[in-house]
């Protein structure tokens, strides 16, 4: 279970550089339809609402890059963001979804609920074995 733990965490690497990209790309669309407008204003209009949607665009990729960190590292609270994550991956069509079941399927094992439990478990003792 532990290599489908990571395989989910390098695909959610890999999902956020292609939202990422696509920030990118949203960026250079708004901003060539107003220089090809040859119009001063509109130029400006367009690469403004374009600086804003690559933005928010943007964000999504964020939760992603955590949430892989977060499963990589066999952070509890990367599961939960991860199966978070999953949810919202259900709802986009087809790959997303593909890679929400995936993570559904992997996540709420028992195997990764111990992968992540015993991570949780290993810190916290040698936590509180530090403090004495």
């Amino acid at each position: 279970m532990r290599q489908h733990i990571n395989i989910i965490g390098y695909l959610h690497i890999a999902q956020s550089l292609l939202v990422l990209l696509g920030a990118g790309i949203v960026l250079l669309v708004f901003g060539g339809i107003g220089a090809l407008s040859m119009e001063p204003t509109a130029f400006s209009v367009m690469s403004i609402l374009g600086i804003i949607l690559s933005f928010l665009v943007a964000i999504w990729a964020v939760p992603g890059l955590i949430a892989a960190y977060g499963l990589l590292k066999r952070r509890p609270w990367g599961r939960v963001l991860g199966l978070i994550m999953g949810a919202f991956d259900l709802l986009n069509f087809p790959l997303g979804t593909a890679l929400g079941v995936y993570t559904f399927w992997a996540l709420l094992s028992d195997e990764a609920h111990r992968a992540f439990s015993s991570r949780s478990r290993t810190r916290s003792r040698s936590a509180s074995s530090s403090r004495f």
